[in-house]
């Protein structure tokens, strides 16, 4: 991932319809920390669905749903879906 300001970090991934994950922090690229709890999961098809409810007049363009300590910001116009969580201590 990549450093932005406002202590955002982004990255590309390939196009999954899930996967699990978990966040590390790494120092002098080892891993120092890793965040505690259960691994997240990426669910593509559930966060469609959420997607389509949330809009279900078709009308908006950006859409943010906030799930658990998951939030996601689809901006349709670009194609582009922003999933944000914050670090488990």
């Amino acid at each position: 991932m990549i450093w932005n300001p406002g202590n955002i970090w982004k990255t590309n991934i390939p196009v999954l319809d899930y996967f699990e994950f978990k966040l590390v922090l790494l120092e002098n690229e080892k891993v120092k920390k890793w965040e505690s709890g259960n691994n997240r999961i990426f669910n593509l098809e559930h966060i469609i669905n959420l997607l389509e409810k949330e809009n279900i007049s078709g009308i908006k363009e950006i859409i943010v749903i906030k799930e658990n300590d998951m939030t996601y910001t689809y901006d349709e116009k670009n194609s582009i879906l922003n999933v944000k969580c914050k670090w488990n201590e």
